[in-house]
């Protein structure tokens, strides 16, 4: 595998931490919703990084994930 591809993955795999991690902060994941946000794209998972900042409850996160 080249080494573009793995550090592609690897920098997804951050991302998908620090997401999980932020959203955390309003209790606990429930498995869809975490299964829902690993079966993001890179670019839908940067957009949802960014949307997190604007977040006050794991419903906006249901919310966000229903609509992209």
């Amino acid at each position: 595998m080249p080494e573009s591809v793995i550090a592609s993955e690897s920098q997804e795999d951050t991302s998908l931490v620090r997401v999980i991690k932020q959203l955390r902060k309003f209790g606990p994941i429930q498995p869809v919703q975490e299964s829902k946000i690993k079966a993001l794209n890179p670019e839908q998972l940067v957009n949802l990084r960014e949307d997190l900042q604007k977040f006050k409850s794991l419903k906006d996160l249901d919310d966000w994930l229903t609509v992209n």
